[in-house]
């Protein structure tokens, strides 16, 4: 829900969105309810912000399928399921809904419970989980038919058992496959299968009993006899991978995994390096910072210049959500020194011309932090045109957009050479834009308002830059409106 406040509209926004449409719950449907009325009315009192929301509350209320009975294709729905074909998002949603698994004549449903009952057995033994919980898992894994001790290795499921696809034909050899056209349907299928299981860990199977983060959690620790088999769980779930799909899937220690795929480096001039891996995990462990950990700088306080090439080149992937790339925003806008900043600064311009507001916000506040008081950070924004991009997000009319592009502004403007740059590209007009635009509406736009003046007190130091909106605009009289309404001396 959103409600929009301007000068003379108020507009309430409604946000709804229809996911796993039938029939065969692979589509989704966005809607937007507007209501729309003058901002007069809440002045005079002859409406509330609460009346406008609750109509359009009213109008989401009555929205819905004409189609009553709407009919699935289960048999079709399995068939994507036994093929691994849906996120972990959609695995949660068709089980507790229609309570349909994977199954197939490879038993995915039960090789995953297997998978479980490994990792929770590690992690009982090292006391990082209850007894009980291992006696529930074991209770519902006797209800299957296969059983044994071979079961118990988690690596041992994911690395043999579920290594090929049902229908690859088992007596071709590994070394056999990679040769025929098959390799990359069945490297395709094991990065499904690690998606799969990282579902199951993470709380599919077992609810909040059992998440990536207890294994994260002992494997951070490090004090546990069965930590290395943990990480190497954690290092398959996550399956970073090129995007070849005829390159085999090799499991190694992750900060060697993370080398031997270039993402510890600078990619060659012009090439970006393309890995696939499951989002989820890596989520959370960047977030969690272990990771970072892997690579340390000499201050812990400071981001590593390996660790700051893994985030440039995890900005620049195609497989990374936007909750991924806005993770590492946020890592970017918290550190307190980043070693060797210009690296991000193409990714992070790159999300910024590319992606929606939600992400250039977080994208430019990342910039914000790397270009406070470091020159070279300028320079290489500047370089990178990053002219073109402010005045896009200019012209966004969203609030905190543009709140987080002045403020960039302020940094790049306190330099000469880049002041004439930013007036060539047509920045000072556009400025008196936006004071024309807000100078009436200070108590909402105050935090905008105060990073708009200090721009453009920065870009008058120029002689001819000062004359202009001293001589041909009305910009003054906009800062003095401004200067009396916030001393109280103009209502």
């Amino acid at each position: 829900e959103i409600l929009l406040k301007e000068k003379e509209h108020t507009t309430s926004v409604v946000l709804l969105r229809r996911q796993y449409a039938p029939p065969l719950l692979d589509v989704s449907q966005d809607f937007a309810v507007m209501l729309k009325c003058p901002t007069s009315l809440f002045e005079n009192g002859q409406c509330t912000e609460e009346d406008l929301m609750h109509e359009a509350h009213i109008v989401a209320n009555s929205m819905g399928p004409q189609v009553q009975d709407q009919s699935l294709y289960p048999n079709l729905v399995q068939a994507k399921l036994d093929a691994l074909l849906y996120d972990e998002d959609g695995y949660a949603w068709i089980k507790s809904r229609l309570r349909m698994q994977p199954e197939g004549t490879l038993n995915i449903f039960m090789y995953g419970w297997y998978f479980v009952r490994g990792i929770v057995s590690t992690l009982v033994s090292d006391n990082m989980l209850p007894h009980q919980l291992l006696n529930d898992v074991n209770a519902k894994t006797t209800t299957f038919r296969e059983s044994g001790e071979v079961h118990l290795d988690p690596l041992n499921i994911a690395l043999r058992i579920l290594a090929k696809p049902p229908d690859t034909k088992e007596k071709k050899g590994a070394s056999e496959l990679e040769e025929t056209d098959d390799s990359k349907t069945v490297h395709a299928w094991q990065s499904r299968v690690a998606r799969y299981l990282t579902f199951c860990v993470d709380g599919g199977l077992l609810g909040a009993r059992l998440t990536l983060a207890d294994i994260l959690h002992s494997v951070r620790l490090g004090i546990t006899q069965g930590v290395a088999k943990l990480e190497e769980c954690l290092v398959f779930m996550l399956h970073m991978r090129p995007v070849d799909l005829q390159v085999p899937y090799t499991l190694q220690p992750l900060r060697a995994q993370l080398l031997a795929l270039g993402l510890l480096g600078p990619a060659p001039e012009g090439f970006t390096i393309e890995v696939s891996f499951t989002d989820r995990v890596m989520h959370l462990i960047l977030e969690s910072g272990y990771i970072q950990g892997l690579l340390p700088a000499g201050n812990p306080e400071t981001l590593s210049v390996d660790y700051v090439h893994l985030l440039d080149h995890l900005l620049r992937s195609k497989s990374s959500s936007s909750n991924l790339k806005a993770c590492i925003c946020r890592q970017i806008i918290a550190a307190k020194d980043v070693d060797r900043g210009t690296i991000l600064v193409p990714g992070l311009l790159e999300v910024m011309k590319s992606n929606g507001l939600f992400l250039s916000t977080y994208a430019c506040a990342a910039l914000v932090n790397l270009s406070q008081a470091q020159d070279a950070v300028k320079s290489s924004l500047m370089k990178h045109d990053v002219a073109s991009v402010v005045l896009q997000q200019l012209r966004s009319n969203d609030g905190d957009l543009m709140l987080y592009a002045l403020m960039l502004l302020v940094h790049l403007t306190k330099l000469q050479n880049h002041r004439k740059t930013l007036q060539e590209a047509g920045l000072v007009p556009l400025l008196y834009d936006v004071l024309c635009d807000t100078y009436g509406v200070l108590q909402y736009k105050r935090r905008l308002i105060t990073e708009l003046c200090s721009v453009l007190g920065q870009m008058c130091n120029d002689a001819e830059t000062r004359m202009a909106l001293c001589d041909k605009s009305k910009c003054v009289e906009c800062l003095l409106i401004l200067y009396e309404t916030s001393e109280g001396l103009r209502s």
